[in-house]
């Protein structure tokens, strides 16, 4: 009798220890993903990301419509890389709505080794990198499946993005800060933290689940604190 209940109490400490320790992230998510988008605390918009393998390819695309007053912002980005994460194309088209007017802002870059071919709107240019480098894709996140997702674990790297910089490399640093237990929606969830810092321009916490998708992220730029919060 004495064996069975320390089994039992055995048993139920092991279940304790699994339910309380979340797993991690063991692929590269991919499917589709829909966020409510904040600013300062009010909703002015949407967006959708998705990242997908087409033809040995990932295909990441994201879309973010933003309703401030009378103006309405649509930006649309695509990014197309090899399986191991060597840069094919990426494109960026920003429209701008107001007072019946549409502004549009068209990037696209193509990808030889080093070698850009860039065009923006109706000018064009070809450009070297002095270094290898990567897309704001999927490598990233493959190292941290590598580490283990391990508190502490830092990344860096550069990656191109012509939208922020278009003749040189943005120097981009990732943290695994650890799980913590956050609430969203008035539901509490162990998530991985991470913090990202691009360059001296954005500053990113992001909130992922077991599986790697985003939950919430909270992107800082000057004063103004966006906030995505998953659907």
């Amino acid at each position: 009798m004495k064996l069975k209940i320390y089994l039992f109490f055995l048993f139920t400490i092991i279940i304790g220890m699994c339910q309380c320790t979340p797993a991690i992230p063991k692929s590269i998510p991919t499917g589709e993903w829909s966020y409510t988008l904040f600013v300062n605390d009010v909703p002015v918009g949407t967006a959708k990301a998705s990242n997908y393998i087409v033809d040995k390819q990932y295909i990441i695309r994201s879309e973010l419509r933003m309703e401030v007053g009378d103006v309405t912002n649509i930006a649309r980005q695509t990014i197309v890389e090899t399986l191991d994460f060597r840069p094919v194309r990426y494109e960026s088209h920003n429209s701008i709505i107001s007072s019946g007017e549409t502004q549009e802002i068209n990037t696209v870059a193509t990808f030889d080794g080093r070698k850009v071919t860039l065009r923006a709107d109706s000018s064009s240019a070809t450009l070297t990198l002095p270094r290898d480098f990567m897309l704001d894709g999927n490598y990233f996140f493959s190292k941290l499946i590598e580490g283990k997702f391990k508190e502490g674990l830092t990344l860096t790297s550069h990656i191109y993005d012509p939208t922020i910089e278009q003749e040189s490399l943005i120097p981009v640093t990732i943290t695994v800060i650890g799980i913590e237990r956050i609430d969203i929606g008035g539901k509490s969830r162990q998530l991985i933290h991470l913090t990202e810092s691009i360059g001296n321009v954005k500053s990113i916490d992001l909130y992922l689940d077991e599986r790697g998708i985003m939950i919430t992220t909270v992107i800082r730029m000057l004063n103004t604190a966006i906030v995505l919060i998953k659907d």
